[in-house]
């Protein structure tokens, strides 16, 4: 069963998450990008993100760590190909 507590706290969660997107967007669009593709790269640009910021924060991933730098340098190439392509 699921608690009123729980749902105010996914409730806060998800407006954090929504927040977070605008401020990637306007981001992106001051980067030459239109409304619409930047609201399609946004979630991408925070995958990539919190990839990188876990990478840099935590000693978990030090078996892993060709591995995820591989994933750091696709998601950037995505992003840069994207941002250039547009």
């Amino acid at each position: 069963m699921i608690s009123l507590n729980s749902i105010n706290i996914i409730n806060i969660l998800y407006r954090a998450y929504n927040v977070i997107l605008m401020h990637i967007v306007n981001f992106l669009q001051t980067l030459g990008l239109n409304n619409q593709e930047a609201m399609e790269l946004s979630p991408i640009v925070l995958l990539f993100l919190t990839i990188v910021i876990t990478y840099l924060t935590s000693h978990m991933f030090t078996a892993f760590k060709k591995y995820v730098q591989g994933f750091i340098i696709l998601f950037a190439v995505i992003i840069l190909v994207a941002v250039v392509v547009k």
